[in-house]
C-alpha cells in the first residue's frame, strides 16, 4: 500500500476489543486492547465499529443458499468441491452423495 502511496496500515483489533462475552466482556478497551474509560469508549467507538446502516446492508447480503451447486453471492466459491468434485456438477436427480460418489450414509 505505502508503495503505491496509500499510507493505511490493515490489522486485527485485540481480542479484547468490543467483546461480549468472557473475562473481557465488561472492560471497555481500544483497538489495540488497551483498556480506556466507559466515556472514551462512547466517544470513540462510532470511528472503529461500523454504522447500524453498513450492518444493515451486510444483513442483507447474507442471504443463504442451500441449492446443490450454488454458492451465496457474499463468499467466493470453491474451485474444488469435496471429494475434488466440481462445484458446478450437479448432483440433483441422482442417487449419489452429494459429498461424493463413494460416500453413502450410515445408520447408528
Amino acid at each position: 500500500m505505502a508503495e503505491a502511496g496509500h499510507y493505511f496500515r490493515f490489522g486485527r483489533p485485540s481480542t479484547r476489543f468490543h467483546r461480549s462475552i468472557g473475562d473481557c466482556a465488561a472492560v471497555a478497551t481500544d483497538l489495540e486492547g488497551r483498556p480506556i474509560t466507559d466515556e472514551e469508549w462512547r466517544r470513540r467507538k462510532r470511528d472503529w465499529l461500523p454504522p447500524s446502516e453498513d450492518r444493515g446492508f451486510v444483513a442483507s447480503l447474507m442471504q443463504p443458499v442451500t441449492a446443490p451447486g450454488k454458492v451465496a453471492g457474499w463468499i467466493a466459491p470453491p474451485e474444488i468441491s469435496i471429494n475434488n468434485v466440481p462445484l458446478d456438477s450437479s448432483t440433483s436427480g441422482s442417487t449419489d452423495s452429494p459429498y461424493g460418489p463413494n460416500h453413502h450414509e450410515r445408520s447408528c
